[in-house]
């Protein structure tokens, strides 16, 4: 819990540092509001080992929902849609549309009785697998078809820290299905998030 905890501090040192700059634009806000995502859904379960609490099961369940939702608007703000598109056509996708379709019967499964069966376990473990991955794949398509070499190769480089980072994030997820490991996982999306942030003050 102490490093998942020290993670949590960093991801929100990160997120207020990013507002803190000069100039915010929407995509400063969405990288917040993914690393607060972040940090919360990481303090809650560490406070399921410290304090035993029902309440810190149940948060976690909630925003591990939610965890697709940010990342998918995030990566898709990463390199956005053409120019030309109006704001609400860049932030409703369909991969946008799908995962608010799917959040929400996926929210209520979680916080019904059932939320601790077998089938609901396995239905939130891949609707937030899938969603993920989804989110990194579409953001590397956008970044390989951007006419500038320099995004290219940012969004590259993206790709492989968020795919190593997601691969063993899904490892720490299966504290959500009963399951503890080493936080590697929480390690690696911290770095991952600094590395995000750092990309979007070039």
């Amino acid at each position: 819990p102490q490093t998942t905890l020290f993670c949590t501090v960093l991801a929100l040192t990160i997120a207020l540092s990013v507002l803190l700059r000069g100039r915010r634009r929407p995509i400063h806000w969405l990288f917040a509001a993914f690393s607060t995502e972040v940090a919360v859904w990481w303090a809650s379960q560490s406070f399921i080992g410290i304090f035993q609490a029902t309440i810190w099961v149940r948060a976690t369940a909630v925003t591990t929902i939610f965890l697709p939702q940010f990342t998918v608007h995030l990566f898709q703000s990463i390199v956005p849609a053409a120019e030309g598109a109006g704001t609400t056509s860049r932030f409703m996708t369909p991969l946008a549309k799908s995962a608010a379709f799917a959040g929400i019967p996926m929210l209520v499964l979680v916080l019904s009785p059932y939320h601790e069966k077998p089938f609901a376990l396995g239905l939130v473990y891949t609707y937030v697998v899938g969603f993920l991955w989804a989110a990194l794949i579409d953001m590397w398509r956008r970044g390989k078809k951007s006419p500038s070499r320099a995004v290219r190769d940012r969004v590259r480089f993206l790709f492989w820290v968020g795919a190593l980072a997601t691969t063993f994030t899904l490892g720490d997820f299966l504290s959500f299905l009963g399951v503890r490991l080493p936080p590697i996982g929480a390690v690696l999306s911290t770095v991952f998030i600094f590395v995000l942030a750092e990309s979007m003050a070039r």
